[in-house]
């Protein structure tokens, strides 16, 4: 309910929460763009070090992974394991199938948003680069 902010309009892709009313019109309670510029915060995510360390605990919850593409891992999409990540001692393999954004590339320092499976594959649904503090 209110003014919808001005970095909203036609095109622009929105995140929505909120509640459906009988006639199917969504009452946002908050509205969130999708950057464009694909950077993210680090606030909230994990270290590679941490999720194997919690591993069991952690399969099947969406987590943020916070770290660097080891260098030499970087492959093309659909070849299963897309990279590796690493941060302080820890490394996981990440599997990806979407693009990358363009910037990426090794030992970038990247976001990367997704599930942690029991075949201790990290399966990622969203890959950025870490917003510079």
């Amino acid at each position: 309910e209110g003014p919808v902010s001005a970095t909203f309009g036609n095109g622009i892709v929105a995140i929505c929460t909120g509640k459906l009313d009988d006639r199917g019109i969504l009452r946002a309670s908050e509205m969130v763009t999708k950057c464009p510029s694909k950077y993210e915060s680090a606030e909230g995510s994990v270290t590679a070090e941490y999720l194997l360390e919690n591993s069991d605990r952690l399969i099947g919850q969406e987590l943020k992974l916070a770290g660097y593409i080891k260098t030499g891992t970087l492959v093309a999409a659909g070849q299963g394991e897309r990279f590796i990540i690493y941060s302080q001692g820890g490394e996981v393999p990440v599997a990806y199938d979407g693009a990358l954004p363009d910037e990426v590339k090794d030992e970038s320092s990247i976001i990367v948003t997704g599930v942690w499976t029991d075949s201790g594959r990290f399966e990622a649904t969203d890959i950025a680069l870490k917003e510079v503090q």
